[in-house]
């Protein structure tokens, strides 16, 4: 894909349970892969 030679760090959303959303840092050059889920709310983003 084009959009993934101009980016250093790449993410995977996906959905989760109960509406919330597991991001995973899937390559980045200075960071190892690791996961976190999130929840979206009227504040913005939260950990879950």
């Amino acid at each position: 894909h084009i959009l993934g030679h101009g980016v250093t760090a790449r993410l995977y959303i996906r959905r989760s349970k109960k509406g919330l959303r597991q991001i995973t840092l899937v390559k980045s050059p200075y960071l190892p892969e690791d996961s976190v889920e999130i929840k979206i709310t009227e504040h913005g983003i939260e950990d879950a």
